[in-house]
């Protein structure tokens, strides 16, 4: 680019005056966020565009995750790909230099200078980088920045192999700013630093009212970790597939256009629907970032599992050697894994788009209802001592990362959710949808098979526990018994009444299914008589109760006809059996 246009410049979209004015400091910070910048979401990409207007450029970056349904290989690869298309709208060929730099760390200054950091350079094919080892919690980790080499002559691929990260980077910018590259190395980066900074950068010729590209990769190689309790150890998926930092930046950027194709082959059917919103194209696709920004864990099997889990049912260890072990945060203020009243309504995301995974998961907690943890402690709020497990209950989670997932379960200790409703009637419903959803042979029953026994089990315990009065509903008591722990229910409730019929039908139907002709016609005998119940006590005339007894009873909550949305959402001729909407 000509001398007087050259400059080396950070695009971000930060506060005016961020940096303090140092004469050593040779940055040009933009941009102008009111007019140079623009950024657009659709997940697992984004978009954003800065105008340099006085240079005539406009700089798109695409981000690309591997976030791809019906695929359990490549979406377990902890990479993104970066393409940066610079499109030059001046009359002069403008020579353009792309930088891309990371540092060791999370950006939490507890882990910035924790451990020795190591670089290493590499090379594969087309795609060079350089890697940066150090460790995260004591736990070792490597990050690695990669770009492809472009075929054209006028591409030239420089690696900075170490910087200071903490410092003002005089010599990183000195050098990208006056010859378009990196410079090998940092003066001031020492052998046996705890904070390293590397970078990768392609710099290239754009022709006047043309446009080019560059491709970036970063991945992040974390093979084996452990949890608070530091019980054991744990081995992530994606080590099956690709080992290694670098060799997941070159799988990324080999791969990135077939991870865009599969992407567009999903996402422009509903993006193009006619009759969909705006808002909720939106709303399905960007809304499923918590599947991987959720404290997402997914773990290669091991038959180690067994010896502490002696829950694990064959089926399960089966499927979990195919799939792996997948969990999730209920959020990040609510350490759990598998919170199973909110997976209730988020695993809809898993059932359609890595259906095998939720299998997994469902099948777990079967396994888990019969199991129960003997130690007895203290509930929070009503101060009632119980086991922290109980025997025919599904559990409320899997765990807490910070102690021991799997290991210790029930983490919730607010309430005892052994006597909450609702879990044993959402597992019901779930292992019909799961039932529905699966992509299986018409005569597989096996999965039925699997949670038909702790189907019984779960009906039979909400029969005999939970009706009061022997008129097959169950009621409520008036205390934190369901997942709305704030909402006090008495009697029939709307919630936990509507799931209850649906449970019944959807029994009634699974044993229909695996050929149980007597259970069927008890279950459908059950919602008749729970059926005439729920409509006789809740039903004003113009809608139903919150609950029978209670100072709410004449609300109505959003919830409230949870279960009848659910079947209506999976089986509609089963729904219309329940039919309480009818009224």
């Amino acid at each position: 680019m000509p001398e007087d246009t050259g400059r080396a410049s950070v695009a971000i979209a930060g506060v005016a005056g961020i940096v303090s004015a140092r004469s050593d400091l040779v940055l040009h910070w933009v941009l102008n966020t009111e007019n140079g910048l623009c950024f657009r979401g659709l997940y697992p990409r984004s978009w954003t565009c800065y105008d340099i207007r006085e240079l005539g450029l406009t700089v798109v970056i695409r981000q690309i995750s591997p976030v791809l349904p019906n695929n359990y290989e490549d979406s377990s690869l902890p990479v993104s790909c970066f393409v940066v298309s610079v499109l030059n709208e001046s009359d002069s060929d403008l020579e353009v230099s792309i930088a891309f730099t990371f540092r060791n760390g999370t950006g939490n200054r507890r882990w910035e200078n924790e451990s020795e950091c190591t670089f290493a350079r590499f090379t594969d094919g087309d795609v060079t980088g350089v890697t940066l080892a150090h460790t995260i919690s004591q736990l070792p980790c490597t990050y690695g920045i990669a770009t492809t080499s472009n075929a054209t002559s006028t591409s030239h691929v420089s690696v900075c192999q170490g910087f200071e990260p903490s410092k003002s980077g005089t010599v990183l910018w000195r050098c990208l700013r006056d010859t378009g590259d990196l410079p090998v190395g940092d003066s001031e980066c020492n052998p046996g630093c705890t904070e390293l900074g590397v970078g990768v950068c392609q710099r290239f010729i754009v022709p006047a009212n043309m446009s080019r590209t560059a491709e970036f990769a970063l991945a992040w190689d974390m093979p084996d970790v452990m949890f608070g309790a530091s019980g054991r150890w744990y081995r992530r998926r994606y080590t099956r597939f690709v080992k290694g930092a670098s060799c997941l930046c070159a799988r990324a950027l080999r791969r990135r256009e077939q991870w865009e194709k599969a992407l567009d082959k999903w996402q422009t059917p509903i993006l193009q629907h006619p009759q969909l919103p705006e808002w909720y194209k939106s709303a399905l696709f960007n809304e499923l970032y918590f599947i991987t920004d959720g404290g997402s864990l997914w773990f290669e099997y091991d038959d180690d599992w067994s010896k502490n889990e002696t829950q694990l049912s064959n089926y399960t260890k089966e499927l979990m050697r195919q799939y792996g072990r997948f969990g999730y945060l209920e959020s990040w203020e609510y350490r759990m894994v598998n919170t199973y009243d909110v997976h209730f309504y988020a695993s809809f995301a898993l059932a359609q788009l890595w259906p095998n995974i939720e299998l997994t998961v469902q099948a777990e907690f079967t396994d888990q209802i019969e199991h129960s943890v003997d130690i007895h402690i203290t509930f929070h709020m009503e101060g009632d001592v119980a086991r922290q497990k109980t025997s025919s209950r599904v559990p409320h989670d899997l765990g807490n990362p910070a102690d021991e997932p799997w290991l210790c379960t029930n983490a919730y200790v607010m309430h005892d959710t052994g006597k909450w409703k609702d879990l044993n009637l959402k597992f019901v419903l779930t292992s019909w949808r799961d039932h529905v959803a699966l992509p299986r042979h018409p005569d597989d029953l096996s999965f039925l098979e699997h949670t038909w026994p702790a189907v019984q089990k779960l009906m039979s315990e909400a029969i005999l526990e939970w009706d009061q009065d022997g008129d097959g509903m169950i009621e409520n008591f008036g205390k934190a018994d369901q997942t709305y722990d704030a909402w006090r229910m008495e009697g029939v409730s709307a919630y936990c009444g509507s799931l209850w019929l649906a449970s019944l039908r959807v029994a009634a139907e699974m044993a229909r299914t695996l050929g149980y002709e007597e259970c069927e016609k008890q279950y459908l005998h059950m919602l008749s008589n729970a059926r005439k119940v729920f409509i006789n006590r809740l039903w004003t005339g113009s809608y139903f109760r919150f609950c029978e007894r209670s100072r709410s009873r004449e609300s109505i909550m959003a919830d409230q006809l949870c279960g009848v949305w659910f079947l209506q959402s999976v089986s509609p001729h089963l729904a219309a059996d329940v039919s309480v909407l009818a009224q």
